[in-house]
């Protein structure tokens, strides 16, 4: 099996599953509570707050706005809904009386965004407090031009726009609305765009009375587009007077137009992007109802933007037979027998889907089915179940519908008697995996016999999840959970590179909680900063664990410990025995692929900290300077401060430290101490509870490198110090881009732009040597230098990384000579000294 790549390289799995079962003796099931009501409540007068007794609920499917029941109220005003249900259900409810004006709950009086969602096991209460008086609300929505604004949806809310709405609605295509039963009282008009482009002022419903509200949308007026189209018969003839409907779930019909006596019909020019979420549904008498791309029933049905667009809209053409008159019918019931409400679906050969919802009494019944096979599938609490009594789709039992006959499949569903018996193994050795975590469902289990036991399951295909981090990879695989015995699934688990680290307790016996972060060392590529900081904490210094571990990927990296609590532990380089300042002294931690590492034990230090100065030698520079103490995805940009302003690192281990600081532009990259690159840093010595001065003053100007391809791309440069392979600099920009501020002595430029590579300077071999092993290739640079480069992928830029120079480098007459003579000339036409003026950047 192959899952693929994914995002994380710790997230690429190889998992496999191998799937059995073992037949043994369904375990006994307890006694079951009574199933609550999916909906009950209350319905009363809105003024009086009494009882309206005999007041009735209309039950309706949100989706397609069938009728599912009607309920009434008792003498006390309470209504129930004594049904069971097998599945989710969104519903939308209507309360009506006799002199009272219909409310669809949550204080609607527009059927619009009013459902509920019904969920097995729970109960919603819905109450309804009817009033007897309303006045209707009408008017026009317009853009600023004057012309209408179709389409358009608009909420209404009553006393101000901080309320939740009791009405929403799509204006018409000319722009026109209307709400015929609405509570008198105030309300404010807004359009789902937003208040910025409608928020009406208050506008006054009186009892018995139409008040008009003609608005104005602020808003990019719509494109119009045509929809047009036929409608014919089979053989070829129109269908006059057919009509057309714009549809939407949920809302029902928006717009008709009929086919004239040549069966074409076309609607008004419609907002192109509000129309091509609806359906479109052509209706005839003699003819079987037929929904767009020539389907029976809108659940499977394409909207208009899913047919092909011409220029200035869409020609969608119906052909309409004559009912087949073959219906399916049935009766669903739980496992224990009693009649449920929930979701069914008509699946038939050709693709068409039914989709309804069966009544208190089980009963379902689907119209205007094609003949031919077809298939029944349940929605459930859990996964799909199929007729009869089937619990995967490959095995659902098939029903030929002959043209004018009737179908009735009943089924009883599988109640939750299913036990789904995970293992994991480790996918080379086979050996038990003690350290997953499995999830089927909202349900974990992790067990440490590597056997995870899901007992009570509803019967079907369900996803197996498995974590497996950091030992091993994760995945997950679809199994069928039978109705009866033990279904057994075996997931091999992929070993996964990963680190494992101890911490050592404090002298008061506690254990620090830190967290690590993995430097690569020049040769691997760096990991992205998210995705190698891992802790033996949860992020808020709590829940500490000595032993901790984490995935990674094969490579040479160092550690960075940062401790939580850098009050009383310092940060440290990991070394081999102890904390360390120096990077150079970092232990090299090698990971090899799907292999456990184990890190040198985490032994903190108290904390200190260094402050001081960094001054310029230059009167004209008024650059920020920033130190940091590790590399920048770490610390950022450091400690930034002005000239004369004193800088403060804290929180660092009694150790000597090399210093990084870097103005960004002008003056060149320099250490602690004045050195060009790591190598030839001073350490900076810190003393745990004390802060240590350090003044540095920056003495060169840095050299910067323009780098250009031929390409219209993005390219990104990254300049390395050639001896330490630290990163000095980087920038991005389209087909050319600058790194500033680089120190004196050797560096190498990684390029990435239409392809990686990296540039090497050094002089042209000869014919019987690979371009690509050029001894060195460095590009050698003088302070206060400009440097113009054209990259030539294949001539002077190849892929292989360089290999990194000794310290004691120094140019040669073999080094690029076209750049020394440049720099040469370059210094000697200067009149003025570095010290004095900087030359335009």
């Amino acid at each position: 099996m192959h899952l693929g790549k994914l995002s994380r390289p710790v997230a690429v799995t190889a998992t496999a599953l191998l799937i059995g079962s073992l037949a043994v003796a369904p375990p006994a099931g307890a006694t079951a509570a009574p199933a609550p009501v999916p909906l009950e409540g209350r319905i009363t007068d809105a003024t009086t707050g009494e009882a309206v007794p005999g007041a009735c609920v209309d039950v309706e499917f949100t989706t397609y706005l069938t009728p599912i029941a009607t309920v009434c109220a008792d003498a006390g005003g309470r209504y129930v809904l004594d049904a069971r249900l097998a599945s989710q259900v969104g519903v939308r409810t209507r309360a009506y009386a006799a002199g009272y004006v219909d409310e669809w709950g949550k204080g609607f009086r527009h059927a619009f965004a009013s459902s509920v969602t019904l969920n097995p096991g729970s109960t919603v209460v819905r109450d309804f407090a009817l009033g007897r008086d309303a006045g209707e609300l009408r008017g026009t929505l317009r853009y600023k031009s004057g012309n209408p604004a179709g389409m358009v949806l608009l909420d209404f809310h009553p006393g101000g726009a901080e309320a939740a709405p009791v009405a929403r609605l799509w204006t018409g295509i000319d722009g026109t609305w209307s709400l015929p039963a609405l509570a008198p009282g105030s309300y404010v008009i807004r359009s789902n765009a937003g208040s910025a482009q409608l928020l009406s002022a208050p506008v006054t419903v009186t009892a018995n009375a139409a008040t008009t509200a003609d608005l104005t949308l602020n808003a990019y007026e719509q494109p119009r587009r045509r929809l047009s189209g036929t409608v014919r018969d089979t053989s070829g003839e129109p269908v006059g007077g057919a009509r057309v409907t714009l549809w939407l779930p949920a809302y029902g019909e928006v717009h008709s137009v009929d086919a004239d006596a040549a069966g074409a019909y076309a609607f008004p020019p419609l907002p192109g992007t509000f129309v091509g979420q609806h359906y479109l549904v052509a209706r005839a008498p003699g003819f079987a109802d037929l929904w767009s791309r020539d389907k029976p029933h809108p659940a499977s049905a394409n909207r208009i933007s899913s047919h092909p667009a011409e220029a200035d809209g869409w020609t969608i053409d119906f052909v309409m037979a004559p009912p087949a008159g073959t219906t399916v019918t049935g009766t669903l019931t739980d496992a224990d027998g009693t009649p449920a409400i929930g979701l069914v679906q008509v699946r038939q050969a050709d693709g068409a889907l039914h989709t309804g919802v069966s009544g208190p009494d089980g009963r379902y019944r689907f119209n205007n089915v094609r003949p031919g096979d077809v298939t029944l599938q349940y929605f459930t609490a859990g996964p799909m179940q199929y007729a009869s009594g089937k619990v995967a789709a490959e095995e659902a039992d098939v029903y030929p519908v002959a043209p004018g006959a009737t179908l009735t499949v009943d089924n009883r569903l599988h109640g939750p008697t299913g036990v789904l018996e995970v293992r994991t193994v480790d996918g080379v050795t086979g050996e038990v995996v003690t350290t997953a975590c499995v999830t089927v469902g909202k349900a974990e289990i992790c067990d440490p016999t590597g056997v995870h036991r899901f007992e009570g399951l509803l019967p079907g295909t369900r996803l197996i999840s498995v974590d497996g981090l950091p030992y091993h990879y994760g995945g997950g695989q679809n199994v069928v959970v039978r109705p009866d015995g033990v279904t057994m699934a075996t997931l091999k688990l992929g070993p996964q590179t990963h680190a494992v680290a101890r911490v050592a307790r404090a002298a008061d016996g506690t254990v620090p909680a830190v967290c690590l972060r993995l430097v690569a060392v020049y040769g691997t590529d760096q990991w992205s900063p998210a995705s190698n900081h891992f802790c033996n904490h949860d992020g808020a210094g709590g829940d500490v664990r000595e032993s901790f571990a984490a995935g990674t990927v094969s490579g040479r990296f160092q550690a960075f410990v940062e401790p939580y609590d850098v009050s009383r532990f310092g940060r440290q380089w990991l070394g081999a025995a102890g904390g360390t300042g120096r990077r150079a002294e970092a232990a090299v931690l090698e990971f090899t692929d799907q292999k456990g590492t184990t890190l040198p034990t985490i032994t903190l230090d108290g904390a200190g900290g260094i402050t001081g100065r960094i001054d310029s030698a230059f009167a004209t520079s008024g650059s920020v300077r920033c130190v940091r103490y590790a590399p920048e995805f770490i610390t950022g940009r450091g400690v930034c401060v002005t000239a004369g302003q004193t800088y403060e690192l804290t929180g660092l281990g009694p150790y000597a430290w090399e210093l990084e600081i870097n103005t960004g532009h002008n003056e060149a990259l320099t250490w602690s101490g004045g050195a060009g690159n790591r190598s030839g840093a001073t350490g900076v010595q810190v003393t745990a509870g004390q802060t240590t001065r350090f003044d540095q003053t920056l003495k060169a100007w840095g050299t910067r490198v323009t780098v250009s391809d031929s390409g219209n791309d993005w390219i990104t440069v990254i300049a390395h110090s050639a001896i330490t392979g630290d990163e000095v600099s980087d920038n991005m920009a389209m087909q050319l881009t600058t790194v500033w501020g680089l120190p004196a002595g050797p560096v190498y430029l990684h390029y990435l732009g239409e392809t990686d590579c990296w540039y090497r300077g050094g002089a042209r071999p000869s014919a019987g040597l690979d371009r690509a092993q050029w001894v060195g290739g460095a590009l050698h640079l003088s302070a206060n230098d400009i440097v113009e480069i054209k990259i030539k992928p294949g001539v002077n830029c190849f892929a292989p990384r360089p290999e990194l120079l000794p310290a004691t480098i120094r140019p040669s007459l073999s080094g690029d000579l076209r750049t020394r003579l440049t720099a040469a000339v370059t210094a000697a036409v200067r009149t003025l000294t570095a010290q004095t003026q900087r030359p335009a950047r």
